[in-house]
């Protein structure tokens, strides 16, 4: 009985002993969660004459949008494949997806038509709006240190009308400066800028048209 009693003893010092060593081992190697936003890369507006501003005076609405399911999630999603993705549960927004995109286009068209009048659709505010941009996003995903495609359809709808003006598909690749996720982002930060880009020459030739 005490030789039992003491293998017993000896058994459960050693599990104690294993199992202090195993825990913070494992707490340790545990990754840190990192986030993410998109940001506004456009730097100058497309005309060089400070007076030559076709929007002005009206007020534009970006949005709504709208994301495929396997992105509209807080994870960041990679490609491995045509027909694999990545969900990176340590890589994720900083905030909403959607509302980031938006943020970011009305900030490039903002820069790019040199233009202040914008509102992200929809808004609590009721303000008398005379252009609606909508977006249909089908793919912003790519494979991690190699790049970005952005697959897109966008409307522009004139207000109030609610008359549909010009509808664009549209198809961008930006390639990534690094292997990480930063660059990962920075290069679909590329992307919306060069969506922003176009959508702002077609707006202003419809704001010339509609002055």
């Amino acid at each position: 009985m005490v030789i039992v009693k003491s293998f017993r003893k000896k058994t459960t010092r050693q599990w104690l002993t294993l199992l202090m060593l195993i825990f913070p081992l494992g707490c340790a190697t545990t990754p840190l969660t990192q986030f993410y936003t998109l940001n506004g890369q456009a730097r100058a507006p497309l005309r060089a004459q400070a007076d030559q501003k076709p929007c002005a005076g009206k007020v534009i609405a970006v949005g709504p949008v709208q994301f495929p399911r396997y992105l509209d999630r807080p994870q960041i999603v990679s490609r491995v494949g045509p027909n694999k993705l990545i969900v990176n549960e340590f890589h994720r927004w900083g905030g909403s997806l959607e509302e980031d995109f938006l943020r970011v286009i009305s900030i490039n068209l903002a820069t790019l038509l040199d233009h202040q009048q914008w509102v992200i659709y929809p808004s609590r505010d009721k303000y008398p709006i005379d252009f609606r941009i909508a977006f249909d996003i089908q793919q912003m995903d790519g494979r991690l240190g190699e790049g970005v495609i952005l697959n897109a359809r966008w409307t522009l709808w004139r207000q109030p009308q609610n008359k549909p003006v010009l509808i664009r598909q549209v198809r961008y690749r930006e390639q990534a400066n690094a292997t990480g996720f930063e660059a990962f982002v920075s290069a679909m930060s590329s992307a919306v800028a060069d969506l922003s880009r176009d959508i702002s020459e077609a707006l202003a030739r419809q704001c010339s048209m509609h002055d």
